[in-house]
């Protein structure tokens, strides 16, 4: 074999690994959606425990539930809480809503997922604990929802994605070689 049929070849090889890379990186972007709903999910569930058990304030509420979450997730509720406590007297409506804006560009999350949250916004701080407690449920409970719809999607569509990856790839490799 020549060099330059050494070369093809390992182009060849390139190219559908270069392929199959892409291929999973849109599967495991669908997996993450799940994963980052699951936790806002999970945060939510301990910010009901903060608020209506422990009476904690609504910031001081938002860290704890932030704690064991993964960036995403984290970020989300450590950035609301950080505007509530910047002073400027902002709700936690407006506080929830800027803390969506800086999260939303650069997690997994998808519009709808980011208006069911935004939903959530009203309720904070501006009701005793009960009636936040309620509606922090309610978000829950949509939240569960966009699970779902995650998991199916990611079901359905994360293979489709691995395999159309390498089956790319490997049709290029062939029309190059």
């Amino acid at each position: 074999m020549t060099f330059a049929g050494v070369l093809k070849i390992l182009g060849a090889g390139m190219v559908v690994a270069a392929s199959t890379l892409i291929g999973d990186s849109a599967a495991r972007a669908l997996r993450k959606r799940v994963e980052v709903l699951e936790e806002v999910r999970a945060a939510l569930q301990r910010l009901v425990t903060h608020i209506g058990y422990h009476s904690e304030p609504i910031a001081s509420a938002m860290e704890a539930a932030a704690q064991p979450c993964s960036t995403e997730s984290r970020d989300l509720f450590l950035e609301a809480a950080r505007n509530l406590r910047s002073g400027d007297g902002a709700p936690a409506l407006e506080a929830w809503s800027k803390a969506l804006d800086v999260v939303a560009g650069r997690s997994p999350l998808n519009t709808s997922d980011v208006t069911a949250l935004r939903l959530l916004g009203p309720a904070l701080g501006g009701s005793d604990r009960r009636d936040q407690a309620r509606h922090i449920e309610s978000a829950i409970r949509t939240l569960g929802v966009h699970i779902d719809e995650a998991r199916d999607h990611s079901a359905r569509h994360a293979t489709l994605y691995r395999q159309m990856g390498v089956l790319c790839g490997i049709l290029l490799a062939l029309l190059l070689v």
